[in-house]
């Protein structure tokens, strides 16, 4: 359960492209951890998912809405998000009813499709592996250890909250693409932030930042209610308006049109 949270964090990361993080994400030294790995994310599904109902469920359906105001107005994206077992995801990101992105993952292969002509490109090498980790993370009943290639823990006085904090250091396997930085609180074992590195088609970056605020029960479920999500300075509020258990989603939701270039 505790994945749910960098889910709700990352949603919006639907264009997620390779590239070294330089220095965008630094990370300062931080003291040896009093507890392991195991026992944190034990306890982090033990605050979060005690009865295991999202980790057991077969399917869910999931709608955040991400708001800011600006000089030219509020402006509103949304992302909905298809999961269906064993490995099948849709991820749907619109702006202002918009539809921008699309991307389908079924059977670990992974698709843009282009929400106009409803045609579809493969997604391959890294851009592929960053989808992937993406995908995992949103699949209820996959530990962090199996998501990433390696997971680490250390203590960190966290200069937004004043107090020591829990922090997972997440990598995966190619060494050019970030990690994904957790800070836990050790009191609630809940998920206070999560950082990263956004990378755009353009080849540039961006330090991706997200706060979980306001996090309540729902289905036996605790979960952010919404987050603050920051990117290049920017901060947009994301709130979860729907989160199903187990709808019935058929397959063909996942269905590919003609690929491009055919």
């Amino acid at each position: 359960m505790k994945k749910i949270f960098s889910m709700l964090a990352l949603v919006i990361l639907t264009v997620m492209l390779c590239g070294c993080f330089g220095d965008l994400l630094l990370l300062e030294d931080g003291e040896p951890a009093d507890i392991t790995v195991d026992y944190l994310l034990k306890r982090m599904d033990r605050a979060t998912d005690p009865d295991k109902v999202y980790a057991n469920v077969k399917s869910y359906y999931m709608k955040q809405i991400l708001t800011n105001d600006n000089v030219n107005g509020s402006e509103v994206n949304v992302s909905e998000i298809y999961w269906k077992a064993p490995n099948y995801m849709k991820q749907i990101s619109s702006r202002n009813g918009e539809v921008l992105n699309i991307i389908v993952s079924k059977d670990n292969r992974f698709w843009y499709v282009n929400p106009k002509t409803k045609k579809s490109r493969e997604i391959k090498g890294k851009d592929a592996l960053l989808v992937k980790t993406f995908t995992d993370i949103a699949t209820p009943g996959l530990d962090y250890k199996k998501v990433f290639h390696s997971v680490t823990i250390d203590q960190i006085l966290d200069p937004e909250q004043e107090r020591t904090v829990y922090r997972l250091i997440c990598r995966v396997k190619d060494p050019e693409i970030a990690p994904y930085v957790f800070y836990v609180d050790p009191k609630t074992w809940l998920t206070d932030r999560c950082e990263t590195i956004l990378y755009g088609p353009d080849g540039s970056q961006r330090l991706y930042v997200a706060n979980s605020k306001e996090y309540e029960v729902v289905n036996k479920v605790r979960m952010p209610k919404k987050t603050l999500v920051t990117v290049d300075g920017k901060t947009e509020t994301a709130t979860t308006v729907e989160f199903t258990f187990n709808p019935d989603i058929p397959l063909s939701t996942f269905d590919l049109e003609k690929p491009w270039n055919h």
